[in-house]
């Protein structure tokens, strides 16, 4: 590991491509910016190790939530098919995406 000194403001450049920047210092904290390629994943150590279950169920809850908007509005538009008001169809569509907003 190559261990290395820099004040805020200075970088460190990695393989051309990625650039590393000491944005801030405060107390114990420092603030990086990292430039690198779209190609690079960057990513941090409380990312990486998030407990794999954790990240399934929070998909199957936002597909859940998704299938569950869906379902409302193809309701409101199979409303509109059979003749309801344009304007309470529109009406029902808002209050599904602000619903599903809150």
């Amino acid at each position: 590991m190559l261990v290395l000194s820099r004040k805020v403001d200075e970088w460190v450049d990695i393989g051309g491509d990625i650039h590393v920047v000491i944005v801030d210092i405060r107390g114990d904290r420092i603030r990086l910016g990292i430039e690198a390629p779209a190609e690079v994943p960057v990513t941090r150590p409380d990312n990486v190790t998030k407990e794999p279950s954790q990240s399934r169920m929070t998909l199957i809850q936002y597909i859940a939530d998704l299938r569950r908007r869906f379902v409302a509005i193809q309701s409101c538009l199979d409303a509109l098919d059979a003749g309801t008001p344009a304007d309470e169809v529109l009406a029902g569509i808002r209050e599904v995406t602000y619903a599903a907003s809150h």
